[in-house]
């Protein structure tokens, strides 16, 4: 099973968003992942670092939706290959009780508008 271990702390960061409102988000990231073919990526603002605007497409993140929507529809067969992204998720009963859980824990986090899971992978 890959149930996550989640631990909480009660020590206050003290260059958090809340103690420091000036203070601002760096666009940059790395991504590690324990995969063969791209264990690390840079990216910059939700893209791999150094893709221009041309290239964009060949810009995603492994992690991005798009990405892992392709992937699952690799391993899952044809049962999902005309699905939107938001109703392959919608039809995944633990992983929704799963993530509300979790969420519920960790507080704050981050939406996007429902409208930009509404893809398949044809579009």
């Amino acid at each position: 099973s890959h149930s996550p271990h989640l631990l909480h702390s009660s020590v206050i960061f003290p260059h958090s968003r809340y103690n420091s409102p000036t203070s601002r988000p760096c666009p940059s990231s790395i991504l590690w992942a324990l995969v063969p073919h791209k264990p690390l990526e840079v990216c910059v603002e939700g893209r791999r670092q150094g893709v221009t605007k041309k290239c964009r497409d060949n810009g995603r993140l492994m992690v991005c939706k798009m990405e892992l929507l392709r992937t699952f529809l690799q391993v899952s067969g044809d049962r999902f290959q005309r699905m939107a992204y938001r109703d392959i998720k919608a039809s995944a009963d633990q992983y929704r009780i799963n993530w509300t859980q979790t969420r519920s824990r960790l507080g704050a986090w981050t939406t996007k508008p429902c409208h930009l899971e509404h893809f398949n992978i044809s579009e």
